[in-house]
C-alpha cells in the first residue's frame, strides 16, 4: 500500500541526506481488530481470528470458546497476539 522495499530504500536514502533517520517500530503482542488477520468487522476476504477456528489466523490470538479474546490492557480493539505460536513467529520473524 505505501510502497515496495526499492522504494523504501529510495526513502531512507533520501531523507538521510537531510539528516532524517527512519525508525521501524514494530508491536508484536497485540494488533488491531481490524487487521486482516483478526478481521473483527469483516472488512477483508477471507476469515480472521475474529470469525472462529476454521481461520488460518485463529491460532494467532488468544480466543475463547465462548467467542471472546485476550486483549491488551482489556482493549477490545488491540486482540492479544499468541507469541508462542510458531506460524506466528515464522511470519513474524521470517
Amino acid at each position: 500500500m505505501l510502497g515496495d522495499e526499492h522504494e523504501f530504500r529510495r526513502l531512507c536514502a533520501e531523507c538521510g541526506r537531510h539528516g532524517i533517520s527512519i525508525i521501524l517500530d514494530g508491536v508484536f503482542n497485540h494488533a488491531g481488530c481490524d487487521s486482516r488477520y483478526f478481521n473483527k468487522f469483516g472488512n477483508y476476504p477471507g476469515l480472521g481470528a475474529a470469525q472462529g477456528k476454521d481461520s488460518p489466523y485463529a491460532n494467532w490470538f488468544k480466543c475463547r470458546d465462548d467467542g471472546t479474546y485476550a486483549a491488551w490492557w482489556g482493549v477490545d480493539d488491540l486482540p492479544d497476539l499468541n507469541e508462542d505460536d510458531q506460524e506466528f513467529r515464522d511470519f513474524i520473524c521470517g
